[in-house]
């Protein structure tokens, strides 16, 4: 075997015994929430309980809405937990509420 053969065959040795994380580049480390998953699903359904905004009161009532999913995101260069609520029955209508690192709660979009 040349040099150039036994090169390429350790590299194929290395690529697939090392696998692609030797050559994977981790993102931006991701801050550790100023309160945990809990807290912000607490405020995020109080705030859907008002039944002030897009919940519609007649129908779907707020009480009965699912959360489908929460996600610790970057928006705008700030941290936050969104919160998505779905009803179960009428499940095209959803809403999805930002809870802020300084425990603010708004209203990021609604379907009805």
């Amino acid at each position: 075997m040349t040099k150039l053969q036994l090169l390429l065959c350790a590299l194929a040795l290395i690529g697939t015994t090392a696998g692609p994380s030797v050559f994977a580049k981790s993102g931006p480390e991701i801050p550790k929430p100023a309160f945990e998953i809990e807290q912000a699903i607490s405020l995020a359904r109080k705030e859907l309980l008002k039944g002030k905004g897009p919940v519609d009161a007649g129908l779907a009532k707020p009480q009965d809405y699912l959360i489908v999913n929460v996600e610790y995101k970057k928006t705008n260069n700030l941290w936050r937990w969104e919160i998505l609520f779905v009803h179960p029955i009428y499940n095209d209508h959803t809403v999805l509420y930002a809870v802020e690192m300084d425990k603010g709660v708004h209203l990021v979009s609604a379907t009805e």
